[in-house]
């Protein structure tokens, strides 16, 4: 190996090591010593009571709303059949309801719990929503107590709306001790059309 060639190989060895990169700093998981651990058993605990967390709120979460003429419910399966689903009323022309009047209809709203909200009180109110102008009529105020984990509830009339048109059956609700209403998501289609009754036809 010549002179000259030992003397370029140790000079480039010496700027490759001026001008290398810094190795780059790996970070490291520092372990959990007693007082990480303790705020975690802190904060668990704090979380936790009773198998919900400390921030959750029971909520009924209804699965059905629905209008109908009547219902049947069987003794031995439990069963619920809903009789003659109701999107339409129809009145006479020119002779609109007095104020207050109920229409005779059955409103069933289904709720379903968790198993740690069992008991859970809360009230509803149904409400017919005006799809024109808005306008909102509510029914009377129900008080509910969650004791299984499928609640039904069958109530009976429902306010008539001071207009014809289209409308939106909504269910508002909340708990017994607020102050606040919610609205559900789910809604049934109900039209109030003024139209004259059909005169019976003869047929041969």
């Amino acid at each position: 190996m010549s002179r000259g060639f030992c003397a370029y190989l140790c000079s480039s060895l010496v700027w490759r090591r001026r001008h290398r990169s810094p190795p780059v700093a790996q970070s490291k998981r520092e372990p959990l010593n007693r007082t990480n651990r303790a705020e975690c058993a802190n904060a668990a605990r704090n979380l936790y009571r009773g198998g919900r967390t400390r921030y959750q709120v029971s909520v009924p979460r209804c699965y059905l709303l629905s209008l109908c003429s009547g219902s049947s419910l069987d003794q031995h399966s439990n069963n619920v059949s809903l009789f003659n689903l109701v999107e339409q009323i129809n009145i006479q022309p020119g002779a609109a309801p007095a104020p207050g009047t109920m229409v005779p209809l059955e409103v069933h709203a289904y709720f379903h719990f968790a198993p740690n909200e069992l008991g859970f009180t809360f009230e509803v109110r149904y409400v017919l929503v005006s799809m024109g102008t808005g306008l909102e009529s509510s029914s009377d105020i129900y008080n509910y107590r969650s004791m299984t984990p499928r609640y039904r509830t069958r109530t009976l009339g429902l306010p008539f709306p001071p207009v014809s048109g289209s409308y939106e059956l909504r269910l508002d609700w909340r708990a017994s001790e607020s102050n606040s209403w919610s609205r559900e998501a789910l809604c049934w289609p109900i039209a109030i059309v003024e139209a004259a009754p059909q005169q019976a036809r003869v047929t041969h």
